[in-house]
């Protein structure tokens, strides 16, 4: 998701780029220096793990986390950004008066779905490989998944999976 195929101290936060999963790269990378490292460590010079790390044939397709996530910010940013701009028009007290913002607002209707899609895609094809290695079972204590209050959810046993190949 971050585009780094090698680990290091004082990552930086990749903004666009163009991971290339032959060469073990990020072309023409616009990057923010040690940003990467404090959002996901919390710390300026935390080191951030690479692709390489893990086995090639473990890892997830780069270009498709990578570019998916970025999907979903924007769209979320997008929506942010018309928010502020409806607050900003009806401080002035000119909410109503603006067509462009209800025009703009009539396009990006569908930009939540279209944020939701791309975080799932984001979420699924980056761990695709990390749960192919694992079984799951889910029994109670009867011998089978019950109904009513033992109710089994999805992301329960995608939890208990998760406990059982750590």
């Amino acid at each position: 998701m971050e585009g780094h195929f090698e680990s290091h101290a004082g990552a930086p936060l990749v903004l666009f780029g163009l991971p290339d999963m032959e060469e073990e790269r990020t072309k023409y990378a616009v990057e923010i220096p040690k940003l990467g490292s404090l959002i996901l460590t919390h710390d300026w010079n935390g080191t951030v793990r690479g692709l390489k790390e893990w086995p090639r044939e473990d890892r997830p397709n780069a270009a498709i986390v990578f570019w998916s996530f970025r999907v979903m910010v924007g769209a979320g940013l997008a929506m942010v950004a018309v928010g502020i701009w409806s607050l900003a028009l009806r401080a002035r007290r000119r909410l109503y008066d603006q067509p462009w913002l209800l025009r703009t607002s009539v396009a990006l209707s569908p930009i939540g779905i279209v944020a939701e899609i791309a975080g799932w895609i984001t979420s699924e094809v980056g761990t695709v490989r990390l749960f192919s290695r694992c079984t799951v079972s889910v029994v109670s204590p009867g011998g089978t998944v019950s109904a009513g209050p033992g109710t089994v959810t999805v992301p329960q046993v995608a939890l208990i999976g998760a406990a059982h190949c750590a």
